[in-house]
């Protein structure tokens, strides 16, 4: 097994005018780092990725995994494709939930979200299938319907084997982590990290005022039809994010399975952008610069190089904010030492070298490469 466990990347990337991410008041997040910068928080670009690997899974034959409140309705759903009645297919839905010490509402919801995967949910739909008889004999009378909760009696279903089936760490889960209380293995610790990205300038965000005109407005009644304003911003961000390749390894215990996660992770890290307002944005952006980073020891962020904020040249903010990057990294190096650095690879949209960060590289080549280095 190589000594190498972990992969960091860094990116330098710029996001026009837009709305990637909003608090509760609708406004672009912030934050202050020694001057106000623009935000987008590590759940939003997480997601945005998930979501990413979730079609390359399904597209690839993988496992792409589900997260949601319905998990009653999905398994009655996928029980009624099945063939079962309805009627039995809720009651079964239900029961299943409730074997996992889970409540559900009055709209079939559960009070947290479950994170699972496909295969997950058709298994815990197969434990219910296998016991239809039991189900029929609820709607007979002749058999005590289910309690759920956290104190679930009178299931149909075993608790252990429910337990037993969602608590195996599986494809984006072993990858992103799940919290879950109350079941065996519900709580899994995620192989990745992801920091909140920022603007590595000052930056602050601006109101977009907007209207939309009503077609069949009357000549004499020319106004809009609505108005309102929304908060925007543009900016080059930091992004960072790491893998613990060995708790990946570890919550798989399939090296082939964590090889694709791994790979289709490293892509989407790249290529994926948070959806909000993309229709009237179109923030289909990529990095200027992205760094993968294979190390031994310990993950390293450098967001510490922008806590001066970067002062645009005639070549903008992201030009010196990938000089500054690449400077930072090798006064760490020389100060505290290389933290174990095997080998990085670097993917610059001008070529440049940054010899700091790694060599010169393309995202296919670097990405293999960074596979290999950790024994994948």
């Amino acid at each position: 097994m190589t000594s190498t466990r972990f992969l960091d990347l860094h990116a330098i990337h710029p996001v026009p005018f837009a709305l990637l991410n909003r608090d509760d008041l609708g406004a672009h997040k912030t934050m202050t780092y020694a001057t106000p910068r623009l935000r987008v928080s590590s759940q939003c670009w997480k997601r945005a990725i998930r979501e990413r690997i979730e079609e390359d899974l399904a597209a690839r034959g993988g496992d792409p995994a589900v997260r949601t409140k319905r998990l009653a309705i999905g398994i009655a759903d996928l029980l009624a494709e099945r063939g079962m009645a309805r009627e039995l297919a809720d009651l079964a839905g239900a029961d299943v939930v409730a074997a996992l010490g889970k409540a559900i509402d009055k709209d079939r919801r559960t009070g947290e979200l479950i994170y699972l995967t496909r295969s997950q949910m058709s298994e815990l739909a197969d434990l219910a299938a296998a016991r239809i008889g039991d189900y029929q004999a609820i709607v007979d009378g002749t058999r005590k319907a289910t309690r759920g909760g956290k104190k679930a009696t009178d299931t149909v279903v075993d608790a252990a084997a429910a337990a037993k089936a969602l608590g195996q760490a599986r494809g984006t889960v072993a990858l992103m982590g799940r919290m879950l209380t109350g079941v065996d293995g519900g709580t899994v610790d995620g192989a990745v990290s992801v920091a909140h990205a920022f603007t590595v300038h000052t930056a602050r965000a601006e109101d977009d005022y907007f209207t939309a005109v009503d077609d069949l407005n009357r000549v004499d009644d020319p106004g809009a039809g609505q108005m309102g304003n929304t908060e925007h911003g543009a900016g080059v961000y930091y992004r960072y994010a790491s893998v613990d390749v060995r708790e990946l390894q570890s919550n798989l215990n399939d090296d082939s399975v964590a090889r694709l996660l791994l790979e289709l992770f490293l892509t989407a890290f790249v290529e994926t952008v948070p959806g909000a307002k993309r229709r009237s944005t179109g923030t289909y952006t990529l990095p200027d610069l992205v760094c993968i980073q294979a190390r031994t020891q310990a993950p390293r962020n450098f967001a510490g190089a922008f806590e001066a904020p970067v002062r645009a040249t005639s070549d903008g903010h992201s030009t010196p904010a990938r000089q500054r990057l690449d400077d930072y990294a090798a006064r760490q190096a020389r100060v505290f030492g290389d933290g174990g650095l095997q080998n990085g690879w670097v993917m610059d949209i001008d070529e440049r070298t940054y010899p700091a960060l790694g060599q010169p590289s393309k995202l296919p080549a670097a990405v293999a490469a960074a596979l290999t280095a950790v024994g994948l």
